[in-house]
Order: C-alpha cells, then structure tokens, then sequence
C-alpha cells in the first residue's frame, strides 16, 4: 500500500487532487487509518488513475468518469459515442462562429474603413455586393435571386 503522498508522486499530481478524487468518490481510498486519517491506495489503483486522465483529456466531467469507471462496456461505449457526437456538434459551433469572424473581417477589408458593425447595421437588402456574404452568415430573411453574384467564400453555411 501506498500512502497518499507517495501515490500521488506516482501519478504525477498533487495529494490535494487525490484527496479530492477521493472526495467525489472517482478515487477512493483502499484503506483510511481511523487513528492519523492517512489514506492508502493500492499500486494496481495507479491504472485507475491513468483512465480517470485519459477520460479528463477526452472531455468528461468527474460525475460522467465516475459513470464510465462503474459502468460496463455497452454503457461505457455509449457514453463515449455521445462525447464523440457532443464534441462533433460543439466543435461545428466553433467552425461556424471562426467563419462568421472571418467573413466580417472579408467584408472589413472589402468595404475599407467603415467599421463592419456599423455596415450591417446598415439597410443593404438589395446591395449585390453583400447580399451572397450576408446569406452566408445566415442572416437573410429571404431568398436571394440566382442572378445575384454571390460571395466567393469556401466556408459553408452552417446547418
């Protein structure tokens, strides 16, 4: 056995964050001494360890790591096929939202120093110049005629 200070070294961390482990029950102790109140952690505990990071790295809240160490394969599975899908869909927000930054940032340089909040604040409905890069960032409330020349971005509208 392994006294609090000597696993955490093993592990690379702090005997704080193993007592806090502890504490929210994702690393618990395998024996307490009821007289010092020292904990002690099993070197096999050090696998244990190693999973709880590579789930911390992979996204998962303490609560979710809990789940996955007490879980069986089917649940564990599913529960890393949803992070998969939840990373998917925040990492296409993060897509569309560098896309809309970049297009103000087009249409910056393209119109010069007017300052770009200003510019679409602006009534420009009809402006051909603007109205491709506008449907672009989602913003029109109607669609737009084929004749119209569009912005030529190769960002795609986000879904």
């Amino acid at each position: 056995m392994l006294k609090i200070g000597e696993f955490a070294r093993a592990c690379g961390v702090s005997a704080q964050t193993i007592r806090y482990y502890d504490t929210e029950g994702v690393l618990c102790a395998d024996f307490i001494d009821p007289e010092s109140g020292y904990r002690y952690y099993a070197p096999e505990k050090l696998e244990t360890f190693r999973r709880i990071q590579t789930y911390k790295e992979a996204g998962f809240s303490l609560e979710e790591i809990k789940l996955l160490l007490a879980g069986d394969i089917k649940s564990r599975d599913a529960m890393m096929e949803a992070k998969r899908q939840e990373i998917q869909r925040e990492l296409r927000l993060t897509e569309f939202k560098l896309s809309r930054l970049e297009s103000m940032s087009r249409l910056k340089e393209r119109f010069g120093k007017q300052e770009i909040l200003e510019y679409l604040k602006s009534d420009f409905e009809d402006h051909p110049d603007v109205l491709g890069c506008w449907e672009l960032c989602g913003r029109l409330l109607r669609p737009i005629d084929e004749e119209v020349p569009r912005c030529n971005s190769p960002i795609e509208p986000f879904d």
